[in-house]
């Protein structure tokens, strides 16, 4: 599967557009920026983990990722040990944001878990974060609610916009990975 790296395309439209040159609304799909999802790629997957379900969810879904074979996967959710975090008292919000931010940094890709009637509030911040350094993002939400700003929208516009493919389920955002 091939993904568009929309941030670099998007940008170089705007440019068109601020130069004077002509600008064709089509160029950000009909020539986008590809790579192959094929190549070895480290994936940070965001998603919310303070349920039983939400951590059941995320962990079935990081041991399905971590079977592809050209991929590693970073979870949150083995990044922290809630004894270590009790034990850092107030200082603990500030470990766990620094340990998140720099797996993202280290990540080629997003895998960010849309479900709800919004977005978990750190996966929004983890998708706008990974947006500003170009990290591509692909989003998967599972949920049949209507959600977003419009009635064809699956998510809030800014995270929907943010993400280069949205999948539907688990099933297909693997088989699309697999290639």
């Amino acid at each position: 599967m091939w993904f568009v790296r929309k941030a670099a395309a998007q940008r170089r439209m705007q440019s068109h557009a601020a130069s004077g040159s002509p600008s064709d609304a089509g160029l950000f799909f009909s020539r986008p920026i590809r790579y192959p999802i094929s190549m070895k790629h480290h994936i940070y997957l965001a998603g919310p983990l303070f349920t039983h379900a939400e951590r059941q969810f995320m962990a079935s879904l990081r041991d399905r990722l971590r079977q592809l074979t050209h991929v590693t996967v970073t979870w949150p959710g083995d990044l922290f040990d809630d004894a270590h975090l009790a034990s850092l008292g107030p200082a603990a919000k500030q470990h766990i944001f620094a340990g998140c931010r720099d797996a993202i940094h280290a990540a080629t890709h997003i895998v960010a878990i849309l479900d709800g009637p919004q977005v978990d509030d750190g996966t929004a911040w983890e998708i706008g974060y990974a947006y500003a350094r170009d990290i591509p993002i692909i989003g998967l939400r599972t949920d049949f609610r209507q959600a977003g700003d419009t009635a064809h929208s699956v998510a809030n516009a800014m995270i929907e916009c943010s993400c280069v493919h949205i999948y539907r389920s688990a099933d297909e955002l693997l088989a699309a990975l697999a290639g």
